[in-house]
């Protein structure tokens, strides 16, 4: 009897000490939750992140450090419209560009107006109108990450990131047609010479092919985790992680003379983060977990391309002016199911992942121009992506056995985006090698 009651104590005392952390973990959530305004993804575009629960390393063991390289190549893209429906990269905030509105909005002493009266043409519903389209693609990212484990619980990490992308095969199908004078004057002044004439109306805007190559912003991040060994038939662990970091803005910065060229992370503005993660096993051989990652990126200054009428459409802005951009509120989720050891030290993942990033709001530096136009722009309103995860994953802890001096594992994954709205998603599959020691 008195053995009995023993043991229904420490059960009892385990399960208090459990509950209080939980509740430590969610008011600091909650804290997070109420602060946070956006995340390190400012662009609507599914770039790598190392530190993914979906595809980052096995933290767990007695090893101390860790050391990883990422690599990967895109095998196809797919943009989503405001209504969700698949859509070329490039038609993602508009279906077709209006050339004719993309003069409207200046004073009158300005050259851009004075092309407008020139023309001498109203818009009939074709008239000025081209409908563009490119190959969007990530040619190759790849990231080295680092851990340091400290005590029992804490681990700190650091991530580099870099990418090589490009917009190719970019081509514009006027819908022009060839009926009256105004058409002619559209055709002969505008459309037939539209890259020459946005470039020097535009302040050097290129609207055909580019390729970027460059580092993302670097990224810390401290992790407390731990494990909550359960006496049950089924449930035999509950994993708790949480995490916060920072970003250093070194990264490319989103360039303004370049269509969709988005920034290699948060374009220049710092940003903190927290995340919070759950994870069960559930007998012998199985994992499912949840995580979720709240950022907040600091809003910037600097000069962007605006709109200057409300009926603009979003590639062909000639206007460049300062302006302080505020990021809306982004929500990660991730959902996950892993079988490991089946096959001794190989492991299979299925996870979900779902962004959700609110309107971005843009204050513009002049009288010239109205904030609440260029506000009124598609690039800055709402988008979410969704995406699917499979990750093939190896550890080679329990062929070389803890006391190992440096102990190998690696995965292979491919990350496949099926739906979305104003976003754009990058198939992607690739891999990662890591070293415990």
């Amino acid at each position: 009897m008195s053995s009995r009651i023993e043991t229904n104590t420490v059960t009892l005392q385990s399960y208090c000490a459990l509950l209080n952390y939980a509740r430590l973990i969610a008011v600091i959530i909650a804290c997070i939750c109420m602060s946070v305004r956006a995340t390190t993804f400012i662009a609507p575009i599914n770039l790598l992140e190392p530190w993914n629960v979906l595809i980052k390393p096995d933290l767990h063991g007695c090893k101390p450090y860790l050391f990883a390289l990422y690599a990967e190549g895109g095998f196809g893209t797919v943009g989503y419209n405001r209504h969700g429906c698949k859509v070329n990269a490039l038609q993602i905030w508009n279906p077709e560009q209006n050339v004719l509105k993309m003069l409207t909005g200046f004073g009158a002493s300005n050259p851009i107006s004075q092309k407008s009266m020139q023309v001498d043409a109203t818009d009939d519903g074709t008239r000025g109108h081209v409908v563009p389209c490119g190959n969007l693609q990530v040619d190759f990212a790849g990231a080295f990450s680092a851990y340091f484990k400290v005590g029992h619980c804490w681990m700190f990490s650091a991530h580099v990131p870099f990418l090589r992308m490009a917009l190719t095969d970019v081509s514009y199908t006027d819908l022009t047609q060839d009926n009256t004078a105004e058409d002619l004057r559209v055709k002969e002044l505008l459309t037939d010479n539209l890259a020459q004439v946005i470039c020097q109306l535009g302040d050097g805007l290129d609207i055909g092919s580019w390729r970027r190559t460059g580092v993302a912003d670097g990224v810390f991040i401290a992790h407390w985790m731990n494990d909550f060994p359960q006496k049950k038939p089924f449930l035999k662990n509950v994993n708790i992680t949480f995490r916060v970091g920072t970003t250093v803005p070194f990264g490319q910065k989103e360039d303004e003379d370049l269509l969709v060229a988005f920034p290699f992370g948060n374009d220049r503005a710092g940003a903190v983060f927290g995340g919070f993660g759950l994870t069960l096993t559930l007998g012998n051989t199985l994992r499912v977990g949840a995580d979720i990652q709240l950022d907040h990126t600091f809003g910037s200054i600097r000069t962007r391309r605006i709109k200057t009428d409300v009926e603009q459409t979003e590639l062909f802005l000639l206007e460049k002016i300062a302006s302080y951009k505020d990021n809306g509120l982004t929500q990660e989720f991730n959902l996950f199911g892993e079988c490991f050891d089946l096959i001794p030290g190989f492991s299979f993942l299925l996870g979900y992942e779902y962004l959700k990033h609110s309107d971005d709001v843009l204050s513009i530096f002049s009288n010239a121009f109205s904030s609440s136009v260029a506000t009124n722009a598609q690039k800055l309103f709402d988008w979410t992506l969704h995406q699917i995860v499979v990750r093939f994953g190896f550890d080679s802890t329990c062929w070389c056995g803890e006391q190992a001096t440096v102990i190998p594992s690696g995965a292979l994954y491919m990350r496949l985006p099926f739906n979305g709205r104003r976003s754009i998603g990058l198939s992607m599959i690739g891999g990662y090698f890591a070293l415990k020691f």
